[in-house]
């Protein structure tokens, strides 16, 4: 019976010793896979990157403090205020559901059409609409502040794009041909850093989520508002809601 168990406990360890073994491979195959590290050597605008994004035709987005960057997977194409972006610092891109790209800069948000006219000054909104070509970005400038601009963008699953910004919340109107701000109202402290939007996310129930320096809003499809206020102490760091993510238990 010893004999017996010992054998057991034996091969017990030689396969223990396999898996370990199987496992060490794994690491080892896990920690040689290919990393490139791209920066302005390759073609990048600006090393410091904002957000990295892909859109329906493969290509991949790059918003830096230098300008927007497409990416084939081979090389860069970059788009800077020389082709008319109102700033290069770009911090949020979306491509809406209905093909339109649009992007949060420090100069405003901006309507992009890949295969629009090239301009190399800031074309507004207003002057847009006379030119005859489309251009390749058009400028939208928030209300009521010109120190104020777009941080994060979201289209919703009904198709509604929601522009967070330096100075509080606001939703995309289009009118016929122009598109409008709708400054939409959660009660945001009046400080301008409190009004900062640092993050927006639908959650499954068609909720909006939006996070500022301080606290948590949620805005119910019935436009109910709930507010969730951060706790910390006097000399803390604020917490900052700089991204939001939902999990599968909600």
């Amino acid at each position: 019976m010893l004999s017996c168990l010992f054998k057991r406990r034996k091969s017990g360890f030689i396969f223990a010793a396999f898996l370990l073994l199987g496992i060490s491979f794994a690491v080892v195959r896990a920690e040689r896979l290919p990393i490139k590290h791209l920066t302005i050597a390759d073609g990048l605008p600006q090393n410091g990157i904002n957000k990295i994004t892909q859109d329906a035709s493969g290509f991949f987005w790059f918003c830096t403090g230098g300008g927007l960057a497409r990416f084939d997977g081979y090389d860069f194409t970059n788009f800077t205020t020389r082709e008319g972006l109102p700033g290069d610092k770009v911090l949020d891109f979306l491509h809406a559901r209905e093909g339109d790209y649009w992007l949060a800069t420090v100069g405003g948000l901006v309507g992009f059409e890949p295969d629009g006219a090239t301009h190399n000054r800031v074309v507004t909104s207003d002057e847009a609409a006379r030119l005859p070509d489309a251009p390749l970005f058009t400028t939208y400038l928030l209300p009521d502040g010109k120190d104020k601009y777009p941080t994060k963008l979201l289209q919703d699953s009904r198709r509604r794009i929601w522009v967070g910004s330096s100075g509080g919340l606001f939703r995309l109107e289009k009118s016929g041909d122009q598109f409008k701000h709708q400054l939409i109202q959660i009660n945001l402290p009046p400080a301008t850093a409190a009004e900062y939007v640092y993050s927006l996310y639908e959650d499954r129930h068609g909720a909006i989520w939006v996070g500022t320096e301080t606290a948590l809003y949620r805005i119910l499809p019935d436009n109910r508002v709930t507010k969730y206020a951060a706790s910390y102490a006097e000399g803390e760091p604020k917490p900052l809601f700089q991204a939001l993510l939902e999990d599968r238990r909600s």
